[in-house]
């Protein structure tokens, strides 16, 4: 749940919407390619250092996403 919360949270800041029932890359769950609890940290972390003006933070979730 939180992994999915993280991955729309990026999506909603550049702009795109997902719906509850959409699955993009880390929100396939457990098992997929993309589970790796330390990416999702990593996102999280720059998240909310975005959200405090830190540009490079900014820079660098648009490049992961």
């Amino acid at each position: 749940m939180i992994r999915n919360y993280v991955v729309q949270e990026i999506a909603h800041r550049f702009g795109d919407e997902m719906l509850l029932w959409d699955d993009w890359g880390m929100c396939q769950g457990p098992g997929s390619d993309d589970d790796d609890t330390a990416d999702v940290d990593e996102l999280a972390a720059l998240l909310v250092a975005a959200d405090a003006g830190d540009l490079d933070a900014e820079r660098r979730l648009l490049d992961r996403y």
